[in-house]
This record gives C-alpha cells, structure tokens and sequence, in this order.
C-alpha cells in the first residue's frame, strides 16, 4: 500500500508543479499581449508643424472619471460623450508645444461641446491665458470656427 500513496504523491507534487508553471507562462504571456495592445504608437514631429486644438471636445477642471451610466448610454443609445479633456493637461501640452522647436503655431479649430460641469468659463479663460503665454513664444495661433457659440468667441 505503501508504494500506491507514493505514486500518488509523486504525481499530484507533478500535476501542481505543472499547474503553477502553466498558469505563470499563460499570466506572462497575456501581460505581454495586453501591453503591445495598449501601447501607443510613437509620433514623430516633424519641423514646422502645427499643433491642432481641436475645441470639439468637453474641457473640465477635474480628471475625469469612468461612470458606468456613461457607458450604457453608448451602448445602448450609441450616443458617445464628447471626449473630455483635463485642463492642466491641455495647458501642459501648450507649454511644452511653446518650447518645442518643432512646433510652429497652433491651429485651432471647431467648437467647445460642453457636458455636465465642462467647459465653465473659468477653465476657458484659463486655457485663453495659455494661448496667450504661447504666442509670447513668438509663435502664431490660427483659428477657425465655422458657427461659433460665445464660449467659442472667448
């Protein structure tokens, strides 16, 4: 009898080694699959580009945070909410743009589509003052808007 539980021993220590080594590869290899997924490609500036700010967007004073009404509303009506930027981001990008070589201006276009508590006037004033301490870059600002609302004309 003795012989018969080592055999079984032997091969249940086998079967959760190979269990353990099994689940490991599979976590390693769905890592490396979900972070080329995730990844983002590199863009490379050009010389002379132009920065687009897009104004078709909801621009809020507060990170913005996945609700779960927000999603069955896509999926159910295949309504999309604006996309919603953080306002410390955008004037982080316009300052890294004013000191960027590569960057010759900055184009905007389109018309801001405020939802909730976006686009307040605060924030786009606040974001006016960093396109304003963009053109003392001595770099131009060019817009165009083709109805604007008189969030767009600040």
């Amino acid at each position: 009898m003795k012989p018969f539980f080592k055999e079984v021993l032997k091969r249940l220590a086998v079967s959760t080694v190979s269990t353990i080594i099994f689940a490991l590869f599979s976590l390693l290899l769905l890592g490396m699959i979900f972070s080329s997924i995730m990844s983002e490609e590199e863009v490379v500036i050009q010389k002379d580009s132009f920065l687009v700010l897009d104004l078709s967007m909801n621009l809020t004073d507060r990170p913005s945070g996945i609700r779960l009404e927000d999603l069955t509303r896509q999926a159910l009506l295949d309504q999309a909410e604006p996309p919603q930027f953080h306002l410390l981001e955008v004037l982080g990008a316009l300052r890294k743009a004013a000191g960027d070589n590569k960057i010759a201006g900055i184009f905007i276009e389109g018309g801001f589509m405020p939802s909730g508590y976006g686009c307040g006037y605060q924030a786009v004033s606040e974001l006016v003052e960093g396109l304003n301490a963009f053109k003392k870059s001595g770099k131009p600002v060019i817009g165009f808007c083709h109805t604007p609302t008189q969030l767009d004309y600040l």
